[in-house]
Protein backbone atom coordinates (compact mmCIF):
# COMPACT_ATOMS: atom_id res chain seq x y z
CA UNK A 1 0.00 0.00 0.00
CA UNK A 2 1.40 3.41 -1.26
CA UNK A 3 0.47 6.38 1.42
CA UNK A 4 1.14 10.09 1.33
CA UNK A 5 4.28 10.91 3.79
CA UNK A 6 2.70 12.20 6.62
CA UNK A 7 -0.22 10.22 6.63
CA UNK A 8 -2.56 9.61 10.04
CA UNK A 9 -3.12 5.76 10.31
CA UNK A 10 -5.91 6.36 12.93
CA UNK A 11 -8.72 6.65 10.73
CA UNK A 12 -6.88 3.20 8.86
CA UNK A 13 -7.07 1.58 12.00
CA UNK A 14 -10.16 2.62 13.00
CA UNK A 15 -11.74 1.13 9.88
CA UNK A 16 -10.15 -2.61 10.60
CA UNK A 17 -12.07 -2.20 13.76
CA UNK A 18 -14.79 -3.74 11.45
CA UNK A 19 -13.30 -6.67 10.99
CA UNK A 20 -12.01 -7.64 14.27
CA UNK A 21 -14.09 -10.93 14.34
CA UNK A 22 -11.47 -11.99 11.88
CA UNK A 23 -8.99 -11.92 14.52
CA UNK A 24 -10.98 -15.13 16.36
CA UNK A 25 -10.45 -17.48 13.81
CA UNK A 26 -8.07 -19.94 15.09
CA UNK A 27 -6.06 -19.69 11.83
CA UNK A 28 -5.59 -16.05 10.81
CA UNK A 29 -4.82 -15.72 15.03
CA UNK A 30 -1.74 -18.31 15.04
CA UNK A 31 -0.79 -16.22 12.01
CA UNK A 32 -0.84 -13.19 13.05
CA UNK A 33 0.76 -14.23 16.83
CA UNK A 34 3.06 -15.75 14.64
CA UNK A 35 4.15 -12.88 12.38
CA UNK A 36 4.05 -10.57 15.58
CA UNK A 37 6.82 -12.76 17.03
CA UNK A 38 8.68 -12.77 14.30
CA UNK A 39 8.68 -8.73 13.65
CA UNK A 40 9.48 -8.59 17.77
CA UNK A 41 12.64 -11.19 17.64
CA UNK A 42 13.51 -9.75 14.71
CA UNK A 43 13.91 -5.96 16.38
CA UNK A 44 11.56 -4.99 13.17
CA UNK A 45 9.34 -1.76 13.63
CA UNK A 46 5.65 -2.50 13.25
CA UNK A 47 2.38 -1.44 14.17
CA UNK A 48 -0.19 -3.32 15.58
CA UNK A 49 -3.56 -3.52 15.44
CA UNK A 50 -6.33 -6.08 16.49
CA UNK A 51 -6.62 -8.10 13.29
CA UNK A 52 -3.79 -6.72 11.47
CA UNK A 53 0.28 -5.91 11.89
CA UNK A 54 1.42 -3.17 9.37
CA UNK A 55 5.11 -2.74 8.39
CA UNK A 56 6.74 -0.33 6.51
CA UNK A 57 8.50 -2.22 3.81
CA UNK A 58 9.15 -2.01 -0.32
CA UNK A 59 8.34 -5.60 -0.68
CA UNK A 60 4.98 -5.98 -2.60
CA UNK A 61 3.92 -8.94 -1.20
CA UNK A 62 3.41 -9.90 2.75
CA UNK A 63 2.15 -12.32 5.24
CA UNK A 64 -1.22 -13.80 6.05
CA UNK A 65 -2.28 -11.22 8.61
CA UNK A 66 0.25 -8.54 7.75
CA UNK A 67 0.20 -5.40 5.22
CA UNK A 68 3.76 -3.94 4.01
CA UNK A 69 3.28 -0.11 3.26
CA UNK A 70 5.55 2.38 1.72
CA UNK A 71 5.56 6.74 1.97
CA UNK A 72 5.50 8.48 -1.14
CA UNK A 73 6.62 12.10 -2.11
CA UNK A 74 4.29 13.02 -4.70
CA UNK A 75 2.05 11.43 -7.43
CA UNK A 76 5.03 11.58 -10.49
CA UNK A 77 7.73 9.62 -7.95
CA UNK A 78 4.37 7.13 -7.67
CA UNK A 79 3.78 6.86 -11.21
CA UNK A 80 7.07 5.93 -11.61
CA UNK A 81 8.14 3.40 -9.46
CA UNK A 82 4.42 1.75 -10.20
CA UNK A 83 5.60 1.70 -13.91
CA UNK A 84 9.11 0.24 -13.03
CA UNK A 85 7.36 -2.73 -11.21
CA UNK A 86 4.45 -3.31 -13.26
CA UNK A 87 5.23 -6.68 -14.33
CA UNK A 88 5.12 -7.49 -10.80
CA UNK A 89 1.74 -6.18 -9.87
CA UNK A 90 -1.90 -7.65 -10.85
CA UNK A 91 -3.84 -4.57 -10.54
CA UNK A 92 -3.35 -1.13 -9.33
CA UNK A 93 -6.86 -0.12 -6.50
CA UNK A 94 -7.19 3.55 -6.41
CA UNK A 95 -9.08 6.25 -8.07
CA UNK A 96 -8.68 7.48 -11.46
CA UNK A 97 -6.22 10.21 -11.56
CA UNK A 98 -6.16 12.50 -14.68
CA UNK A 99 -3.16 12.04 -17.16
CA UNK A 100 -2.13 9.05 -15.80
CA UNK A 101 -0.84 6.44 -18.06
CA UNK A 102 -1.61 3.51 -15.46
CA UNK A 103 -4.84 1.58 -15.16
CA UNK A 104 -6.69 1.68 -11.71
CA UNK A 105 -9.43 -0.16 -10.36
CA UNK A 106 -11.94 1.57 -8.38
CA UNK A 107 -12.06 0.53 -4.31
CA UNK A 108 -14.11 -2.51 -4.20
CA UNK A 109 -13.89 -3.60 -7.73
CA UNK A 110 -11.11 -5.88 -7.83
CA UNK A 111 -13.04 -9.49 -7.89
CA UNK A 112 -15.43 -7.81 -10.01
CA UNK A 113 -13.67 -7.07 -13.28
CA UNK A 114 -15.68 -5.73 -16.55
CA UNK A 115 -15.37 -7.30 -20.26
CA UNK A 116 -12.19 -5.31 -20.67
CA UNK A 117 -10.32 -6.24 -18.19
CA UNK A 118 -7.36 -8.82 -18.69
CA UNK A 119 -5.42 -10.45 -16.07
CA UNK A 120 -2.02 -9.70 -16.01
CA UNK A 121 -3.17 -7.30 -19.26
CA UNK A 122 -3.56 -10.36 -22.08
CA UNK A 123 -6.31 -10.52 -23.91
CA UNK A 124 -7.35 -14.45 -23.22
CA UNK A 125 -9.22 -15.23 -25.89
CA UNK A 126 -6.91 -13.69 -28.54
CA UNK A 127 -4.02 -16.02 -26.46
CA UNK A 128 -6.11 -18.67 -27.12
CA UNK A 129 -6.89 -18.03 -30.93
CA UNK A 130 -3.13 -17.42 -31.16
CA UNK A 131 -1.86 -20.40 -29.71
Amino acid sequence: MYIPENYDFQPLLTAFDEWKNISYHHKYKNNLEYNQALYLLNLSPFMEHDTILLMESENISSRVGCLHYEYYQDMVSLENKLTAISDQIQCIVGKPVEGSILHRIGFGNTQNPSLSDYADGIDTVDFLINV
